[in-house]
């Protein structure tokens, strides 16, 4: 992708299929990596995955809910590789405290919700807060936020991390508005049903697969590489226009309309 040759990103949630997918990726096209995340030994894999095809990347093990930790990878990574250009928010809590059960509204804890909203709203809060002086040092930057079609779809039982992605979506354009005007952009990543080590047995279940890719056009699992492209395009130069829009990878979930087949009612009428 044009742009990215030596530039450098932070990616959150780096220990994970999808934020390690995408942390190689950026990788594979010159970037220079910092990734971060709980597992140091994952972590410190990707890391490595990295270095070993040949580019440069480090890792550092951080709490993206503490904003202090938030304000140490920042330092670091500019300390380690002179600047900063690209964050990816990925990192994000999915049905915490929930112990296998599916919560509603009236059942959700506050504590759950509220985990939800440090993970998935004040950690790229903070990054933005934080981050966005650095890109303002080198004339611009592009910040790419994973979102989720639960912020546009509410799904069941899923009433707080809903909640979190649809107030993503909203931070993620008031940064693209009001920086820029400093060569900053902002957009999101709204991945649909995307196959990955957590929830695999789910797309190889004969009845929850099959429902699962019934709710899209393109009938296939959306893979971590498949976001990983897009994250590349939006970090990129090749986006350059792009800002403060939420792009989905979900197999045309979006639109696909869940509506009867009326065809032949409106011939007979």
């Amino acid at each position: 992708m044009r742009g990215l040759q030596g530039r450098v990103a932070i990616v959150t949630g780096a220990t994970k299929d999808m934020g390690m997918a995408i942390a190689e990726r950026l990788g594979a096209e010159g970037v220079k990596v910092m990734g971060c995340g709980r597992d140091a030994d994952s972590g410190e894999q990707c890391a490595a995955a990295i270095r070993a095809k040949g580019g440069d990347a480090q890792f550092m093990r951080v709490d993206v809910g503490i904003e202090e930790d938030v304000k140490r990878v920042i330092r670091a990574a500019v300390s380690h590789f002179g600047r900063l250009d690209i964050v990816v928010n990925v990192a994000a809590l999915v049905g915490g405290h929930r112990n296998g059960t599916a919560r509603r509204i009236t059942e959700e804890t506050n504590e759950a919700f509220l985990d939800h909203m440090r993970i998935n709203v004040m950690a790229p809060f903070w990054f933005f807060k934080h981050a966005i002086p650095e890109m303002q040092k080198n004339g611009g930057g592009s910040f790419v936020n994973i979102s989720s079609l639960a912020g546009r779809k509410p799904m069941p039982a899923l009433p707080s991390y809903s909640t979190s992605k649809a107030a993503l979506e909203g931070l993620s354009r008031q940064v693209a508005l009001e920086y820029g005007e400093c060569g900053i952009r902002s957009n999101c990543v709204v991945v649909g049903a995307i196959r990955n080590s957590r929830n695999a047995r789910l797309h190889e279940h004969p009845q929850a697969g099959p429902a699962l890719r019934q709710t899209q056009i393109l009938q296939r699992s959306g893979l971590a590489e498949d976001v990983a492209s897009m994250v590349a395009f939006l970090a990129s130069e090749e986006s350059s226009f792009i800002t403060g829009e939420a792009l989905p990878v979900d197999g045309g979930a979006l639109v696909k309309h869940q509506m009867p087949d009326l065809r032949k009612a409106f011939h007979e009428s």
